[in-house]
């Protein structure tokens, strides 16, 4: 409905230009953004507005620039006769390019008397070029950028609005791949749909721009990927590989000349060019400069592979042949849980791995910041656009062209069984994230409940079950594959916690240090029986001793976690920088009684350095030996002395500090890395 109803505008916005009065002074609302409001349609987005400036308003308006002798960037602008278009397109220039060291050029034909005398009166710190009938605007660019002092250099013009931290966004995916030579921006139209996600070529060849009046929100919009050729003037250039390619030649139109040059700058010198959502910037579609439906022409099929009749195919055709569609419950926030930070590493190697990573959040919430680093990571996030529906919608587009699902958690991989019904060559990994049947039958035992030991029952059957269909089944620990492996699950391999050591200067003593510290998501119910053990039956043992003060870190204290706060208990709840309590506090503690798979928060103290004082179901499935590397206990009684016993010995609390380190080697991500490889390639 929505590719019809696309079609249908590009119609309209034909119609549009004879129906439109051409008033210069006019901002009604364009023809298209009418036609979809009448039609009812609830996504329709927000217009963004172009304040029309008298004249009044424009020559109060003044401008300076900073004229730095090593510019990062070259900005050449190609000025209009529109004095408002280039006063508000100046001002976002101001607010987008913040912290970059840039050298401004106007670029503009002989004769604009009135630009070039508010120049010369309201504006400092900009070079400008001429161009003329004979000194053509190509030719202008290709001499503006041969003088230009910057590294890299963008073709601008002043119908547009600069959004956000625009430029540094650019720059910053040249730091990513020293094969990288051209980044573009997404550019909207004042409408708020989109103008351009990025061009792509077609089934005969056009080069077209991929999204043209879409909703700019839509997820196939909004990640990092590579693109066969870019329109230009909204794309960030390395000058040195502009100047090898020859500059832009001579052609009837700068975006037909900038795709050409775009082409032979990949063949050429086998550059990347790079497609960044974050990157925004808002082009004029007025009455007074309609915006032009997207335009097209025919490129050169020689050294191009043959195009699919799907536009999103077409866009899609440089990602990676191998594609992996990650399923979970939400965007992995990494900081809040250690099931989240597994899986945010996981992505991260499995996109270094050579795959087009596609993350489902189950519950369709795009949560910042997690989303904006996904996609900075090359990820694409399929959220719920514009609700659940629409993001399974979407998820069923993209099934033919997927090789792997992984898949976390029982009840997820019960729920989207269905996808290898629609696409039976999908491989299914089956990632426990802890065997859930493990823990509710520990906990049930504990507690003496039969309801919990009726719902381990079911988890198992479950579990079970779906292993068996599974072409991978996934669990963190050995212990925990064992199991699997004595229920006739053989297809099993162990992927565990990823943790890597962290870099502390000036690591604090044991005598600069204070405290007991624990951390995690009050959200899993072993944590708050965990805290609630220690602080009401152990630490009275120990504070009989002396008065050392506790910490409970971690995401969402549950009112029976607040209520254990008082003078020596401190309940911060979520902090986002850990780092000053794991370097303040001498021991980390984690009384757990129950529990499966491996213990995050056990490799995260690892990684600080810091000594451990924990029960042997915390230590499960790390290697960790007692007096070694940890100190472990399971009565109250034995715990308290342990806690006791390092808080006070410093040879102790050096030795297990010391041997942390060596623990983590099988939990780096290099190593994680070269083990998620071996399993893939087998898989294949």
């Amino acid at each position: 409905m929505l590719q019809l109803l696309t079609i249908g505008l590009y119609i309209l916005g034909l119609i549009g230009k004879l129906l439109v009065p051409s008033n210069p002074t006019s901002h009604c609302l364009p023809l298209k953004s009418k036609i979809m409001r009448f039609l009812g349609h609830r996504f329709y987005p927000k217009k963004h507005g172009f304040p029309l400036l008298s004249a009044e308003k424009i020559s109060e308006k003044r401008f300076q620039f900073a004229v730095p002798k090593n510019p990062q960037v070259t900005l050449l602008v190609l000025c209009s006769d529109s004095l408002s278009d280039l006063v508000n397109f100046l001002e976002s220039l101001e607010r987008s390019c913040k912290g970059v060291e840039k050298e401004l050029i106007l670029i503009m034909e002989e004769g604009n008397e009135e630009v070039v005398q508010y120049m010369m009166k309201n504006i400092e710190g900009v070079s400008v070029r001429y161009s003329s009938y004979q000194n053509g605007i190509r030719e202008s660019i290709n001499l503006a950028v041969s003088e230009a002092k910057g590294e890299y250099f963008t073709i601008l013009k002043p119908a547009v609005l600069l959004q956000g931290d625009w430029l540094q966004v650019l720059l910053t995916e040249f730091d990513k791949d020293q094969n990288i030579g051209m980044v573009s921006a997404k550019v909207l139209s004042s409408d708020g749909l989109l103008y351009e996600a990025g061009s792509f070529i077609d089934f005969d060849f056009q080069v077209k721009s991929y999204g043209n009046s879409d909703f700019p929100e839509r997820p196939k919009y909004n990640f990092i990927r590579e693109l066969e050729c870019a329109s230009g003037w909204h794309s960030l250039i390395r000058k040195s590989d502009f100047e090898q390619v020859g500059g832009i030649e001579m052609d009837e139109s700068l975006s037909k000349s900038f795709s050409k040059f775009s082409l032979a700058f990949r063949q050429k010198l086998g550059k990347k060019i790079v497609y960044t959502p974050q990157a925004e910037m808002i082009k004029l579609d007025s009455p007074r400069q309609m915006v032009e439906l997207s335009e097209s022409w025919e490129v050169q099929k020689e050294g191009l592979s043959a195009r699919s009749s799907s536009s999103d195919a077409n866009a899609r055709k440089l990602l990676s042949p191998k594609s992996m569609l990650f399923i979970d419950i939400g965007l992995p926030e990494y900081d809040r849980d250690s099931g989240s930070l597994r899986a945010f590493y996981l992505l991260k190697l499995l996109k270094e791995l050579g795959n087009h990573v596609i993350i489902v959040p189950r519950k369709g919430i795009a949560a910042s910041p997690y989303h904006e680093e996904l996609i900075n990571l090359g990820i694409e996030v399929l959220y719920g656009f514009p609700d659940r529906k629409g993001m399974f919608k979407e998820l069923k587009s993209l099934l033919p062209s997927i090789d792997f699902a992984w898949i976390c958690r029982p009840q997820l991989n019960s729920e989207f069984e269905w996808i290898f019904k629609v696409n039976p060559r999908i491989k299914w990994i089956f990632d426990t994230i802890d065997l859930h049947y493990v823990r509710l039958e520990r906990e049930a035992e504990l507690f003496g409940n039969k309801r919990l030991m009726r719902k381990s029952s079911r988890f198992k059957r479950l579990e079970l079950a779906i292993a068996s269909k599974a072409d991978l089944t996934l669990t963190v620990t050995e212990d925990e594959k064992g199991l699997l492996n004595d229920k006739g699950i053989k297809n099993v391999a162990v992927i565990p916690n990823v943790h890597e050591p962290h870099q502390i200067r000036d690591y604090p003593s044991f005598a600069e240090r204070k405290g007991l510290l624990f951390i995690g998501s009050y959200h899993h119910p072993p944590n708050i029986d965990a805290v609630k053990w220690w602080i009401e039956e152990i630490m009275p043992i120990v504070w009989a001793k002396f008065k050392v003060p506790v910490t409970l870190l971690g995401d969402a204290p549950s009112k029976e976690v607040k209520a254990l706060e008082n003078e020596l208990v401190k309940v911060p709840g979520y902090v986002r920088d850990i780092d000053p309590y794991f370097t303040s506090h001498r021991v980390f503690v984690a009384p757990l009684r129950y529990g499966a798979g491996m213990k995050g928060k056990i490799g995260q103290s690892l990684a600080y350095k810091l000594p451990i004082v924990t029960t042997g179901i915390g230590a499960e499935g790390v290697g960790l030996t007692h007096g070694l590397d940890v100190l472990i206990a399971d009565d109250k009684e034995t715990f308290a002395q342990q806690i006791i016993n390092v808080y006070q010995d410093e040879q102790l609390w050096e030795t297990l500090a010391s041997n942390s380190q060596q623990v983590l080697a099988s939990y780096s991500p290099s190593h994680i890395k070269g083990k998620l490889q071996v399993l893939l390639e087998r898989m294949v």
